[in-house]
């Protein structure tokens, strides 16, 4: 007989593998990330407003362009993105997803803003 937890990965699993394109796998990742106080708590510091040559953003936005591969930054973007990447290589891992199609839905700035950090902004 399995346990519980084998049965919430085997429908994990099968979710990513029937979303090609990585949004699955980001959204279960990010629900992963969310179940914690400090993980609530790094997310409100995320939404802060942060200008960088002239564009005002959220943290988590800057944060997810430099995960997607963007070297236009702001400094603390830089310093906080390295957590970020860690945190997202443990929750794939965890899910047994691949990366790549999940840097590449982030690469559409669109996705980062009204997809996930307006999402976010709302947890």
């Amino acid at each position: 007989m399995s346990s519980l937890g084998e049965g919430i990965d085997n429908v994990i699993e099968k979710k990513i593998e029937n979303s090609g394109n990585g949004a699955g796998a980001l959204i279960a990742a990010i629900r992963l990330l969310n179940r914690g106080g400090i993980v609530r708590w790094a997310l409100r510091v995320l939404t802060k407003e942060v200008e960088f040559n002239g564009e005002k953003k959220p943290l988590m936005e800057w944060v997810l362009a430099k995960y997607a591969g963007e070297s236009q930054c702001p400094t603390v973007a830089h310093f906080v993105a390295p957590f970020f990447e860690m945190g997202m290589k443990l929750a794939t891992a965890w899910l047994h997803a691949d990366e790549e199609p999940i840097k590449e839905l982030l690469s559409d700035p669109a996705i980062r803003r009204g997809g996930i950090v307006t999402t976010l902004r709302g947890a």
